[in-house]
């Protein structure tokens, strides 16, 4: 694939590591199990009220969802859970955040969730395959937003 996206089997896909340029955001360079806990107090400040508006926009129970920035997967999974004939893809490009949102999935038993390891502006996903794509407290890490 292009811009260093490499598929390593069908529906999993990560960056090449050499292709990677520095972002302004790096959980490697900061106490990172302290910024997870931010993280996740941040993420569950809101997680109610986020899924109320996300219900109000009336979501297909079959429905394809993509959560751009997943990092740990705190809305993936209860995305997944409103969409029990659908599908919620997480992208993000830290591969320890995607091995906790790919287990914190499964043990909710949100078999309809998949992640894959990419940047926000290079996913290996097509442009139309999602019915609601959602970022959320992605874009302050983005080097160049628009």
């Amino acid at each position: 694939m292009a811009d260093g996206i490499v598929e390593d089997s069908p529906g999993e896909a990560r960056v090449d590591a050499d292709s990677i340029q520095t972002r302004s955001y790096d959980l490697d360079q900061l106490d990172r199990n302290a910024e997870e806990t931010r993280l996740a107090t941040q993420a569950q400040a809101a997680l109610e009220l986020e899924l109320r508006h996300i219900r109000r926009l009336g979501i297909d129970p079959s429905a394809t969802l993509v959560d751009v920035g997943c990092g740990p997967g705190l809305l993936s999974a209860p995305l997944a859970g409103m969409v029990p004939d659908g599908r919620v893809v997480g992208v993000d490009a830290d591969p320890k955040l995607l091995a906790q949102a790919r287990a914190r999935a499964a043990a909710q038993a949100r078999h309809n969730a998949a992640f894959v390891q990419a940047w926000a502006d290079r996913m290996p996903l097509d442009s139309d395959m999602a019915d609601l794509t959602y970022a959320r407290f992605l874009f302050q890490h983005l080097p160049h937003p628009v």
